[in-house]
């Protein structure tokens, strides 16, 4: 049974990012949501301990959070189609083929308690940075970095490199428009602006290329030689890929930004970390080089482009 409801509510966040092409299924993100709380309570509640579980809570959570939100009329599609893939995401990467299993270990109520809290914060986390990324808010933005601070203290919650990796990219795309909302008020109208994205975009890929390469090298069983070129190469040409695509991103209508292919290509550099991690659990090494470029390809507008003098 429970199986069952986790395979619809895969297909259910599928739906979620294929309606963003018909602009149709409010309601998507409230039935993925309850399809996996239902599969998580008809399971044993020590299922919390284990990846799967802690998957459908999540996911439940940051469902009913942008369900929430659409409500309150921030842009459907949008939350629609991120949070589809992060959902798709979230089952993928932690619900096992084979489904919960009976745990050996047992486990108080309390420390169950405090499992099911935590990662409901975490879904809730990740609902609202998907939120932020669209409706900016200092606010919220701080709220989601002092939750994210506090469950990496106190919380053993991180130590799976898939959900602190998927939580790192959706916490890049909350706290993106808080950069771009200070750097949008100093562009004008200047010249070259094709010139500053392709110069941005070939820095930042082979920044990601070196600090990649850098941090690989620190894996045992890559080591610094061939392996670890090979290895970082390859990530690098598929968030490269990645961010080439959410370049495409204006001509699906999300257009608004002063930069739209620059903000297409950061929002591609940001969740391609999550893509990643579905291929291998070294994805979390190309976070530093991804801040970085998407910081250059912030800023870059200021130093490169031109900006255009009035003829008297």
């Amino acid at each position: 049974m429970a199986e069952t409801l986790v395979t619809v509510a895969f297909l259910s966040s599928v739906a979620m990012i294929l309606s963003i092409l018909v602009s149709k299924g409010k309601w998507l993100s409230l039935i993925t949501s309850l399809l996996c709380l239902t599969s998580f309570i008809a399971g044993d509640f020590d299922s919390i301990q284990q990846y799967g579980g802690q998957g459908l809570i999540v996911v439940s959570s940051m469902c009913i959070t942008i369900q929430y939100f659409i409500t309150k009329g921030i842009n459907q599609n949008y939350l629609n189609g991120f949070g589809g893939l992060v959902s798709l995401i979230l089952l993928l990467s932690m619900y096992p083929q084979a489904g919960l299993i009976d745990e050996v270990a047992t486990y108080t109520q309390f420390e169950n308690f405090v499992g099911l809290v935590t990662y409901l914060s975490i879904g809730f986390m990740i609902g609202n940075s998907l939120v932020n990324s669209y409706d900016s808010k200092d606010k919220k933005a701080a709220v989601n970095l002092v939750m994210f601070a506090a469950i990496m203290i106190f919380t053993n919650a991180f130590e799976s490199s898939e959900i602190f990796v998927i939580v790192s990219s959706v916490m890049l795309l909350g706290i993106l428009p808080v950069f771009d909302e200070r750097i949008k008020t100093k562009l004008g109208n200047g010249e070259g602006r094709t010139n500053a994205l392709a110069v941005s975009t070939l820095i930042g890929i082979i920044l990601v290329y070196a600090l990649t390469f850098t941090s690989i090298s620190e894996v045992n069983r890559i080591g610094n030689g061939a392996g670890a070129v090979t290895v970082a190469l390859w990530m690098t040409l598929s968030v490269t890929a990645i961010g080439l695509v959410g370049m495409l991103m204006p001509l699906i209508g999300f257009d608004a930004h002063p930069r739209p292919e620059a903000w297409g290509w950061r929002i591609g550099l940001a969740i391609s970390p999550m893509i990643l991690i579905l291929q291998t659990d070294l994805a979390i090494y190309m976070l530093p080089g991804l801040v970085i470029a998407i910081l250059i390809s912030i800023s870059s507008p200021l130093v490169l482009e031109k900006k255009r003098v009035k003829s008297a």
